[in-house]
């Protein structure tokens, strides 16, 4: 598109705007966290692309949700194939963490195996981040669900609540 095609569609003072965009992809080569800015015509570039060591999969996918002031996503990832498994990496518990500062791509990995359900994670309307990790169907009555929740800080990248002590709910049905 060219420099006066895009100064007609976006404004005239398109380049002083800070306002970005972004989205995930995933391909075999990892889980890209992708972002594009008004200031430059809003061309897209991978800003971040996450995999983990050991790993052959023919798709990495995941969840991701920005914090409130938009310079940090949160991440949950894995290969495909981690959704069908009934082990330790499995759906509940067998996603990837980690948080992304979408301006610079710094990665900051996290010790945290959490759920690719697709309500995780969950960012609110400040600079944290809720995490799950649900039990597993081995781990409860069939009309108890279990989860654990925890809270990242991700300006300091810490733990400020380590998912822990189930949250019992009952189905209703």
């Amino acid at each position: 598109m060219a420099v006066l095609a895009v100064s007609a569609v976006l404004g005239g003072d398109y380049r002083k705007s800070g306002d970005v965009a972004w989205t995930t992809s995933g391909d075999a080569q990892g889980f890209h966290v992708m972002t594009a800015r008004e200031s430059e015509g809003y061309a897209w570039k991978t800003t971040a692309s996450l995999t983990e060591p050991g790993f052959d999969a023919d798709q990495w996918i995941g969840n991701a949700c920005v914090t409130a002031s938009g310079d940090h996503a949160v991440v949950v990832y894995a290969p495909r194939t981690f959704t069908n498994e009934r082990t330790a990496h499995g759906a509940g518990r067998g996603g990837f963490t980690a948080v992304v500062e979408l301006a610079s791509g710094s990665v900051t990995k996290l010790p945290l195996m959490t759920s690719l359900s697709y309500y995780n994670p969950g960012c609110g309307a400040d600079e944290t981040a809720v995490l799950t990790q649900s039990m597993g169907e081995d781990r409860a009555a069939p009309s108890i669900a279990w989860a654990n929740q925890g809270m990242v800080d991700v300006f300091t990248r810490t733990t400020i609540r380590s998912p822990g002590r189930p949250v019992r709910r009952r189905h209703r049905r």
